[in-house]
């Protein structure tokens, strides 16, 4: 069994205008689903409903490609990871 050494780490400052922009987008999806049922009926929940789903995607395209690392994952990560998804127990 090997020690490693923990290295100290500074916590992570969290940006609450991300945190925002986060619960935005999940807002837009449950508004999305919740008017879905109403498009047939009427005009303006239709344009609201296009709106939406013209708007709610690129917008988590956007938010999460900010927070993506540049670097590929460790290669041990991934090997651990993929045994148990391709044949669960």
């Amino acid at each position: 069994m090997s020690v490693t050494a923990s290295l100290p780490t500074k916590p992570r400052v969290r940006i609450p205008f991300w945190d925002n922009a986060r619960f935005g987008c999940i807002v837009l999806v449950v508004m999305g689903h919740a008017i879905q049922r109403q498009i047939s009926d009427s005009d303006n929940a239709l344009t609201l409903y296009l709106f939406i789903y013209a708007f709610h995607m690129p917008a988590f395209a956007i938010v999460s490609g900010y927070f993506s690392k540049a670097t590929p994952p460790a290669s041990a990560r991934c090997g651990a990871s993929s045994p148990t998804s391709c044949c669960p127990t």
